[in-house]
């Protein structure tokens, strides 16, 4: 399904609909994924569906459109007992399967930050 932008529709809720969307289905691939192990439809790194555990949510706080791209600044949330983790791999399947609602190559994500939850420092 693809989402059609216009430019009235340049708003961060309309992004983090496509955002929410993504991630959901993502984490529906890791779970079928559980499911059916090699066998499933769709393969996702591990690594990146053991990374999903911890992530809250994304927010997305801009939306802007430069050169016919689309701009989108986004924290993430999360609760972990690390202190710091690579936060790549998730965010290369997070705009990989942004790209089935929005549509190849006119987006582009920007990480302004990640804030870890988690109280805890002692580990």
């Amino acid at each position: 399904m693809k989402i059609i932008i216009t430019e009235d529709q340049l708003k961060t809720t309309v992004f983090q609909n496509a955002v929410d969307m993504a991630l959901d289905d993502i984490k529906k691939k890791c779970n079928n994924m559980n499911d059916f192990g090699a066998d499933a439809e769709e393969i996702i790194s591990f690594d990146v569906c053991d990374q999903l555990e911890s992530i809250k949510r994304i927010e997305i706080v801009t939306a802007y459109k430069t050169n016919n791209i689309i701009e989108m600044g986004l924290i993430v949330y999360k609760d972990s007992i690390f202190s710091s983790t690579d936060d790549g791999d998730y965010l290369y399947e997070l705009e990989y399967h942004l790209r089935e609602f929005l549509g190849k190559g006119n987006f582009k994500l920007k990480l302004l930050n990640v804030i870890n939850e988690n109280s805890r420092s002692d580990w």
